[in-house]
């Protein structure tokens, strides 16, 4: 499997107008995207140093877009935080393929279209002491 880097780290926010204050102001992060992901339940807002290129990690704020989203639970039950690492591979199919040979248990049987029109996939936190890993490849 080849993991390429981080790419981005999910943030569950309780305050997302702070946090997307912090970011652009304090820090003077550039927003680079809005999306909203249906399927998830979630918009998520990102940002990016002003340097930043195709090889750097980005900060990505999800807020959520139902009482039933995953999101909204996680900040009800945590208060917020970092909600997931995501990983960057270059082929998801056999990144899953080698993982559930290893005996690896993801959350969903599949990957699915996330942000960016990019291929995902969660693995579940059992599998990796507690911390939620997304697998992502960019299409």
């Amino acid at each position: 499997m080849n993991v390429q880097g981080i790419e981005h780290i999910g943030i569950a926010s309780s305050d997302p107008q702070k946090t997307r204050w912090f970011f652009a102001t304090a820090l003077q992060l550039k927003l680079v995207g809005e999306e909203q992901v249906a399927s998830q339940q979630v918009n998520t807002i990102c940002y990016a140093s002003e340097t930043n290129n195709l090889n750097s990690a980005l900060l990505e704020i999800l807020v959520p877009t139902a009482d039933s989203s995953v999101i909204k639970k996680f900040i009800d039950q945590r208060g917020g935080g970092i909600h997931h690492l995501a990983l960057r591979v270059t082929d998801i199919d056999r990144a899953v393929e080698q993982l559930k040979a290893k005996g690896v248990q993801f959350v969903s049987d599949n990957p699915q279209i996330g942000i960016n029109n990019t291929r995902v996939i969660f693995v579940h936190p059992r599998a990796c002491g507690g911390l939620l890993i997304e697998l992502v490849e960019r299409t």
